[in-house]
């Protein structure tokens, strides 16, 4: 792994954390720092996009905090990967359906906001390029 890091000059990681084997995370986040590459939690599903889901977006984010506050290296942000436009309110009303999004990301970076967590949230290449 290190030589992969070396010769890409790989500075950071998008990790999908697993609630079920965190096993061996503190010593990967430990052996990352040395190496200088930071570590961002990613996590996401299309659900957090609406209403409904946001509670649940909630929860996953609480357990991340924790998570990394747990961890001597802790993640350096945490990056949602959520696509809207894969669920069916997006595909009967994309008005409401971004309205909505745009809504439960505005929730996500308050939480991060109030616990000082680089947010650097991905935006999905269809909405970025309007190709939804």
């Amino acid at each position: 792994m290190d030589e992969i890091l070396s010769v890409y000059g790989i500075d950071a990681l998008y990790q999908l954390m697993d609630r079920k084997n965190t096993a061996g995370l503190e010593r990967f986040m430990a052996h990352l720092a040395k190496q200088g590459v930071a570590v961002y939690a990613l996590a996401g599903e299309t659900e957090w996009a609406l209403p409904s889901g946001a509670d649940a977006m909630e929860g996953e984010l609480e357990w991340l905090f924790s998570l990394s506050g747990s961890l001597k290296n802790g993640f350096s942000g945490i990056v949602l990967d959520v696509e809207p436009y894969r669920n069916e309110r997006w595909e009967k009303d994309p008005r409401q359906g971004m309205k909505e999004y745009v809504a439960n990301m505005k929730r996500a970076y308050e939480s991060c906001r109030q616990v000082r967590m680089a947010w650097p949230n991905a935006i999905p290449m269809p909405i970025r390029t309007g190709n939804t």
